[in-house]
């Protein structure tokens, strides 16, 4: 049987070690499903940012969706007790060819405001309009 358990529960209940675990665990679905040049780096807490290169908008929504959905099939391993753990994560994707006034921080700003949407809506979901 699966737990599914969000993330701030994950290092309440089991400690900031499992905590990191797990995210070393979706770390690497990510860096498996993602290409050589495409960059990934944390960028809060449990957050993340993947910087596709040379990726189309399609391609980048569908990549996107096949990391949410291994991520939501795999048994993660909590503890020596929690071995078919559960975790799912939630999307904003941002493109840079939407028109950004801002740069950098406008592309930021747009991604984390479509992760916010996709968390507040149910979790385990891409937004990227």
């Amino acid at each position: 049987m699966q737990h599914l358990l969000h993330f701030k529960r994950i290092n309440d209940t089991y400690g900031h070690l499992t905590g990191d675990n797990v995210l070393v665990q979706v770390v690497e679905i990510i860096k498996n499903s993602i290409f050589y040049k495409d960059l990934i780096c944390r960028y809060g807490g449990e957050e993340f940012i993947i910087l596709f290169t040379r990726t189309s908008m399609e391609r980048a929504i569908t990549e996107s969706e096949r990391i949410r959905k291994e991520v939501e099939q795999y048994s993660f391993i909590f503890n020596d007790e929690i071995k078919d753990g559960q975790v799912t994560v939630s999307i904003g994707l941002a493109y840079f060819d939407e028109n950004m006034p801002n740069g950098i921080e406008s592309i930021l700003e747009l991604a984390d405001k479509r992760l916010y949407t996709a968390k507040a809506s149910g979790k385990n979901k891409l937004i990227y309009q």
